[in-house]
Formats: structure tokens, sequence, C-alpha cells
């Protein structure tokens, strides 16, 4: 693809001198240890860095540090956040005082509001969705849940309504318009006989009539019109399990099992709609399934979203083999080398058990997920542009000088000195991007970026030891051989001197001689122009971007599952039998002790901290008066904000000891008992187990103590709501609790405390926007630095943090206004991700511009563009490529990451070429005008250090005078001019 040995062909006038290149070209220097270590025992290092890998593998092996966590209910949300810290309280308290661990419940009785799986039905065409035949094929449908034969071990189970104590089916458990139409018929649903449309309009006559009790069933529009376009259905399912003491007992295996029972009922309800099988890299959902009965189906579950999520997740990664080929055989024809080639995948991918090691067992992270695995498509892109350097550097020191070109060591150790620099600089700013999400207060990004930015610094070791010696290895004992998997004819075993040098590769040539002359035109002038004010309106869209403003959106449009989600709320009003968002109020919690949390284990919860001013032993009647008078309060409560529906903050109240309002028995204090109070509550509580988690009682104390009390309620709020609209309701919900707690008789300060996670996830999403800020505000001051650093001027610097500035703004732009999207969790983290992406390019320009051997700009931009701009697009193609992969990818998450990948490549490859160039070329440092090396020089005066101007170019100068003194060179005979000829090289 590219050969850098060169003869400088007659080029236009109108061009300036590029003839040396390099740093100090033609100079020699002392070779540093490492150079010479690679270039004199090649093998001996390939062996060490491959034992040193072996052993880490064998320590990760051994200790079975090697571990995919699994998804838990914890892992994303904000650890330290009050409304997280609340569910860890209540929940420990219950399990401390409240119902032991060891207690007995009886088996599925107890609610949970994520064991549920609905089905929603759409009639064709805006058609009745609710004729006898649909009435039918429901009932068909939903046979294969009702008529399986496991059904029985799932459904919820209540006492028997004759209060004969029998636990029978609750009726709650199966709520299904085609048994009502069934049961309101007199006829039996076994084998889903067809019923008349009398009767079907019979049923759906009696449920208009009470909507307020059936309404769950029909659209939004039914109360109107009278006809229903969509219906569904609902079934829930008890815990705890036959062999589960309650639902707190072992609860990640209850799950599933019970995930597993409704997957498979899920699959045989597409089975039987004739939905393809998944292939092994789509899934059977992807698509929805046309049919030919009048209505059209759609299912999902709490627990079965679980199990597709899993499955698409695997499929997804997959597509990381198809990148691994296109960087393999990109570097390949880049390099001309198989060789390379292989050995680059190889350094490429035995980077991640490197870093793993590292971040494992030397960093002590534990946690390490699916998001993590992301990081192969991050460094693919990133590690063959660091071989492309590499590679470029070694080819184009056949090109300089006999004192450099005359030996491998002094080929070596000048191409270590060029691209080690390069890649050092690019390496830093991309791994402090990554590293900056270790800031974010949600674990698993932060133990993304933690690994994403050790892995990128453990390419770069590697890059700069294994690869070198590959290289040398190359050079000795293959470059020769003409084979396929070798590489190229042996072009750099020539003298610079020796013979006439081939031109430049045709992609070179075209940045030296057409599109420097655009650059160093007055067009510069015009792409400066259009670029300032494309930052403008990039910057003003992009900072109007914010967090979601409806719930996270997992599945493409077109998945089954994801119709059914979108169909909840598009087609249907909020009912009571909706999944809604269930809180408790609790006395007698103060907090918990949050030194037991741990980092980056979420299931390690803190422990409750009991409040030791609640009081329940005097003025005990009023203090159960007023429990009981918040209960009903709380059901009554109003709420005029938006995600509340019917006016009601509360659907019902769900447990309430102290009150009849849950339709079950109240505590009754006794005061003419001989037993205390606390000794009639326990009783109490022993009589009525389903108040055990209402009721804490310290039984290891003497006497007992009541610890706290808790009551139970269901709110008007769609569980998976997002934050603009859960946070008006738990606003509303903050403003009752404050308000009770002013009353006098309270036993102590309640808090709200949303079992479900509602808040929680409230808070996550919250964060993923401090999250990108924050990355943002870390990230660029970083980058400013280290492109000051690096190139040792704050001019270029400047116009380096601009472009970046630009490509950033202009991603966030497409992301925000073309795409419509808000920060979620991909955005997130791809936002702080393209800073890292977006400075490689504008690095590579800035290093070679300063590098070049003439000091005035238009000649350092011609030097950057010629010897530069082959390797930016060779490397912006690898990433390119690697992003477009996950295009195939079936979750949004995935396909999100490729568009940020893609668009960052693609406007960081226009902004570098564009804009950063042009803007060199009007006003980039000529001389030592920006540069720091003054400023750095007079702090070492400052502090007593000595000066050393003069020593380091009077031995430059011996060397190039006398060329005895270069490492590993004689002097050469010099045709065609001398070293003027060389030079032109």
């Amino acid at each position: 693809h590219a050969i850098y040995c060169c003869r400088m062909s007659a080029s236009p006038s109108s061009m300036p001198d590029t003839a040396q290149k390099g740093d100090n070209p033609g100079v020699a220097q002392k070779p540093l240890w490492i150079s010479k270590a690679i270039a004199e025992h090649p093998m001996k290092v390939i062996g060490v860095w491959c034992a040193c890998l072996l052993a880490m593998i064998i320590v990760i092996g051994a200790g079975s540090f090697f571990q995919v966590a699994e998804q838990g209910d914890y892992d994303y949300l904000v650890s330290s956040d009050e409304d997280t810290l609340r569910i860890d309280a209540l929940a420990n308290a219950v399990e401390s005082a409240g119902s032991s661990g060891d207690k007995q419940v009886p088996a599925r009785t107890t609610f949970r509001d994520d064991w549920w799986f609905s089905i929603m039905y759409v009639a064709k065409d805006g058609g009745n969705a609710l004729t006898a035949a649909a009435v039918q094929d429901m009932c068909e449908l939903e046979s294969i849940l009702l008529d399986h034969k496991d059904w029985s071990k799932y459904y919820r189970l209540a006492p028997d309504s004759s209060n004969s104590g029998a636990l029978v089916k609750d009726p709650g458990a199966e709520v299904s318009f085609a048994n009502f139409a069934y049961s309101t018929a007199n006829v039996s649903r076994s084998g889903c006989p067809a019923l008349s449309e009398a009767a079907v309009e019979n049923a759906i006559t009696m449920a208009r009539a009470n909507l307020t009790q059936y309404g769950y069933w029909f659209d939004k529009n039914f109360a109107n019109s009278g006809k229903a376009e969509a219906a569904r259905s609902i079934f829930w399912l008890g815990t705890p399990l036959e062999g589960f003491k309650n639902k707190e007992d072992r609860r990640a295996d209850q799950d599933k099992k019970a995930q597993d029972f409704l997957w498979e009922v899920q699959n045989e309800m597409a089975d039987k709609l004739g939905y393809p099988k998944s292939s092994a890299l789509q899934s059977r959902f992807m698509h929805t399934k046309s049919t030919d009965q009048d209505i059209k189906p759609y299912f999902a579950g709490s627990l079965t979203f679980n199990s597709e999520f899993a499955i698409m997740t695997t499929m997804d990664l997959t597509w990381a083999i198809f990148s691994l080929f296109w960087v393999f055989f990109f570097i390949a024809a880049y390099t001309q080398s198989f060789m390379f080639a292989a050995f680059g995948m190889f350094q490429i991918v035995m980077c991640f058990p490197l870093a793993f090691f590292l971040y494992r067992v030397v960093g002590q992270v534990d946690f390490f997920n699916f998001l993590s695995f992301l990081t192969i498509f991050v460094i693919l892109g990133i590690g063959a542009d660091d071989i492309f350097v590499l590679v470029d550097a070694w080819k184009q020191s056949a090109c300089e000088p006999a004192e450099i070109s005359g030996s491998p060591l002094a080929r070596m150790d000048w191409t270590w000195r060029r691209a080690s620099t390069a890649m050092l600089v690019t390496s830093l700013t991309t791994a402090a991007a990554f590293f900056a999400t270790a800031v974010s207060r949600i674990m698993p990004i932060a133990a993304f970026g933690i690994y994403a930015g050790t892995v990128i610094c453990a390419n770069y070791v590697s890059v700069i030891t294994f690869f070198p010696a590959v290289v040398i290895v190359h050079h000795k004992y293959f470059a020769k051989k003409k084979c396929c998997c070798c590489g190229t004819k042996n072009i750099d075993e020539e003298s610079a001197e020796a013979k006439k040098r081939p031109e430049l590769s045709r992609l070179e040539r075209w940045f030296r001689d057409t599109y420097s002359k655009l650059i160093l035109s007055k067009a510069a002038y015009v792409i400066v122009t259009i670029f300032t004010v494309l930052l403008g309106l990039a910057i003003w869209q992009a900072v109007s971007i914010g967090p979601l403003t409806e719930a996270e959106q997992w599945f493409p449009d077109s998945h089954m599952m994801q119709v059914f989600f979108s169909g909840q709320d598009e087609i249907f009003a909020a009912s009571d039998q909706d999944s809604l968002v269930p809180v408790n109020v609790a006395w007698g919690i103060e907090g918990v002790d949050k030194s037991e949390l741990s980092r980056w284990d979420p299931n390690q919860r803190a422990s409750v901290k009991f409040d030791p001013d609640f009081d329940m032993t005097t003025n005990t009647q009023a203090k159960l008066d007023f429990l009981g008078s918040v209960c009903e309060q709380l059901e009554a409560a109003p709420c005029s904000v938006g995600g509340c529906f019917d006016g009601k903050l509360i659907s019902a109240v769900t447990l309430c000891p102290f009150s009849t309002i849950d339709g079950r028995p109240k505590f009754l204090l006794n005061s003419s008992s001989p037993l205390s109070f606390v000794d009639q509550l326990q009783a109490f509580k022993t009589a009525n187990s389903i108040y055990d988690a209402n009721i804490g009682i310290d039984t290891s104390v003497t006497p007992n103590k009541v610890v706290f009390l808790s009551i139970e309620a269901k709110t008007t709020l769609r569980r998976f709501q997002a934050s603009a609209d859960s946070e008006p309701v738990y606003e509303t919900m903050e403003s009752f609790v404050e308000k009770q707690n002013q009353n006098p008789n309270s036993p102590g300060d309640a808090m709200q405390v949303a079992q479900g996670f509602a808040w929680a996830w409230m808070r996550m999403e919250q964060a993923m926007v401090s999250n990108a800020l924050n990355g943002l505000a870390i990230c660029f001051p970083i980058a400013f630095v280290v492109l000051a650093l690096s190139s040792m001027n704050i001019l270029t610097a400047v116009f380096g943090i601009i472009s970046i500035a630009g490509i950033v703004s202009f991603v966030m732009t497409v992301a925000n206004t073309f795409l419509d999207w808000s920060l979620g969790t991909a955005e997130s983290i791809a936002v702080v991700i393209t800073i890292g992406y977006s400075v490689d390019f504008t690095v590579h320009l800035s290093h070679m511009y300063l590098e070049a051997p003439n000091e005035d700009r238009r000649s350092r931009v011609h030097h950057a563009l010629t010897y530069m701009g082959a390797t930016i697009i060779g490397g912006a193609t690898t990433t390119f490529g690697a992003g477009v992969f996950l295009f195939g990818c079936q979750l949004l998450f995935f396909t999100k990451f490729a568009v940020f990948m893609v668009v960052t490549i693609s406007s960081s490859l226009v902004w570098s070429l564009l804009f950063f160039v042009s803007a060199l070329s009007i006003a980039g440092p000529e001389g030592n005008f920006g540069s720091l090396e003054p400023w750095f020089a007079a702090v070492k005066r400052l502090f007593g250090g000595k000066e050393e101007k003069s020593a380091s170019n009077d031995l430059h100068m011996h060397e190039v005078q006398s060329g005895e003194e270069a490492v590993g060179t004689q002097p050469a005979s010099q045709p065609n001019g001398g070293g003027n000829a060389v030079q032109a090289c």
C-alpha cells in the first residue's frame, strides 16, 4: 500500500520544499536501551512479552478471576443516592426485624410487581379487536399459558372469599377479556369454542358499564366510541414458589425459574403464530409476524424481556468476529504483509487479558459485565492505527541518510522515538477520556471506563515493545522473501544512496501534489470561515441535548416486544391493573450504614440504621389512629401532574395494618389486656402474616421493641417511565410524607420508598446526564494539556482543542437534532469516548507539523499532509470499518454506539484534514512562536537547573559532519550531489 522510501520528483514550484523530515533528519542519536534491546534481541523481547502475558493468564485462570457478572437489579443504580439507600434500609429492616429470612410464607401468596406476562391484541386496519372470531383467537393463544401443565405452579393464590382459610387462584391473577366473555356467556373456555357475536357484544356492554374495574382491557378511545381497536390481557405470578420460604429466599433462583417458564410459554406462542426460529445473528422476535386473523398479538413480560435482552446481547457481540476479520485484512492490505496483520491482531487481542490482569488482579475491580466487551470495537481501530504509525515510521526510516538508514539498530531507534511519541499522545488522551468515566456514579459505566482505559494503556505498551520486535524479525528473516504472507520485496535493505528510490504511494502523492495545493491556497480562509460558522451552530444545537423524555428503549421499533411496550403508553390509558409503581411509607428508619457498601459489588448492600427517636410506647392509641388516617389520606390524595392518572396519586393502599382500607383486618389495641402493646402487636403479626414486612419487632432485646412500621400502596404512575414523568410524581409523594411528619402524633419521621426501583431508576437517568457533562468537563482540559505538552506549542494546542470541540459538538448535534436522541445509557458513554476518538488525527498532524525541517508554516503544513495524510486515512478506515459492523447488531445500545463511532471518525477526519490544517496554514506557528520550551527552560533556571542549549546541537553537528560516530553506520558514498540528494529522498 505504501512504500515510504522516496525520490522527490520535480514538484510544482508553488510547493514548499519538504525534503527533510523526521526528528533531526539525517542525524543519528545515541540509541535508547529499549531500541537496542529490540533491534539486537527481538526474539528475546517477544519471548519476555509472551512469558509475562502467559503468567498473567495463568494467574487469572488459577484464581478464577475472570467472571462475567450476571445482570442484577442494583447494577446501574446510583449506590450513594438517597432513594437507592432507602431501598436498602427498608429491605434490611424487613430482613432483620420484620419477616425473617427463615420464615415460611404460604406459596405464591405474595405479590411481585415484575412477575407478570401480558398480551396485546391490535385489530387489523383499525377494525374491531373484539369480534367473536377475535375472542376465539385470544382464547386459543392464552390457552398456551393457562392450560400449560406448569401454570398451576406459578399463578398467584389468595384466600378463599368464603373465609374458609383455603388458598385458591387469585381472581386478579388472570385479567383477560376472553375469559370474561366465556364466563358471561356461561360457556367453558376449554377448547375455546366459538361464541356468538351477541354473546361477545353482551360482554362488551357489561364491561363498558364498569370501566373502573374493566377499563384495563380496552384502548383509550373505547369509552367514547364503544369500539375496541385494541385489547390486552395480563397474568400475574405469585411468590414464593414451592420450595422457597418467602419472596426474598434465594430471590435470583426464583426469578430464574419463573423466567424460564415464561420464556418457554412465549416461544410456544411464537411457534403457534409462525414466527421463524432465531438464527445465529437475529432473534425470532426482531420483526412482527403477519397473520390472517382479525387481530395481531404482541406479548411480553418483565422477566421475558430479560431473557430476550441476554440472548440478543450474545448475538450482537458475535459481530465482533467480523470486525476482527475486517481489521486483519485491512492491516494486511495497508502494510502489504500478512505477517504484520497476524501478529498485529494477536497483539491487539492479547491486550484484553493483559488489561484484565491489571484491572482485576492489580486494581481489584471486581465488576466485569457485557458493557466491557464493547472495548473490542474501540481497541481494534486504535490498535490498528498505532500499528500503521509504527510501520510507516519504519518504512520512512529507510529513506533517511545513511546515519539512520544504514543499520537496523539506527532505524529502530529513529522509528521508536518517532512513533512512540505520537502514539503516547493519542493513547494518553484516549485513555484519559475513558478514565474520566471512572467518576461516574453509575458503577458499570465507571468499570467500563477503567477497563477500556487500561486496555488502551496495555495496547500502547505492547505496540512499543512486542510489535517493534516483530518488525525486526520480519526485516531480518522474511523481508527478502517474495511470499504472500511475508511482505513485499525487500526495498528497505537498499541504502538510500545506492539505488533510485520508488515514488510515494498514489494517496501520498495526492496529498503532496493536489490536496496541499488546496489547503495552502486562499481556499483555506473559506474553509476556516465555514467551519467556524458550523462550530457555532453545532454548539448551539449540542447544548440543548438533555435527559430522556421517554422510557429508555433497548429494542428497535420493529421488534415484537418493543411494539408491545410502546403500545402500552400509546394505545392504552393507565389502569389499576397496569404494572404500577409501588411505594412504602415507613417510620422508624433513620438511614443506612454506608461503610458496608462495595463500589464494585452491587449485590453487597448497606445495612439499616433504626431511628432512636421512633417511639410507639407512649400515647400509643393516638399514634395508631394517626397511622390509620395516613392510609385513608394517602388513598384519597390528589395528583395533578402528568405522570398520574384519574387525578389521583394512589391507585390503592395495598397493605395497611392500622386500617381496614386494604380489605384486611386492622390491629386493635386492647387496653384491658394483660399483654403489652408490643406483645399484642406481635400476636397480630403472627396471625396475619401478610403484614410480616410491615411490622418490625426486635426480638433480640428484652423487652421486645417495635423498631419500624410501614404501609404499602400502588401509585398511579406506570413503571418504566422517564424521569420527566416520574419526578413530578415523586415530588408529590415527598410533599405528602413531609406534611404527615409535621403531625404531633407521628411516631417519628417517615420516609417514602419505591421498592420497585422507580425512584432509583429516575436518579440513574439523571446521573446519565451529569455523567456526560462531568466527562466533558474532565476530558477537554486533559485533551488541551496533552496537546500542549505533546506539541510543546500553545498555538497548535488551541487550534487542536477548537477542532476537537467542533467534532464533539457536531456528533452531539447529529444525535440530538437529526436522530432525536436524549442522553441515555449509550449516549452518555459515547459522548465522553467521542473526545478520545476525536483527538487522534489532530495530534498526529500537529506532531508532524512541528517535526517538519523547515520552520515556515506553509512548509510545515505541506510536510504534515504528505507524511501523515495517508496514515490518518488508514486509521480512519480501520475504525470506521470496525464500527460499521455494529450496525448489524439488534440492540439499540450497540447501533447507537455504531453511529457515534462512525460519525465521530468521519467528522474527526473532516475537521482535522480541513479545518485544522487550514487554520495552521493561515496562522500556524512559525519558528519558535508559541513554543512552551522557553517557559520550561525558565522554570528550570528558576529552580537552579543548568541550561543545555548547545550540547545537543553540537553533538548532532559532529555526527553529521563525521558520519563515523553515528550509531551502527559508516559513511556512504553520496552520488548525485551527496547529502542534498539523500535529503531529497
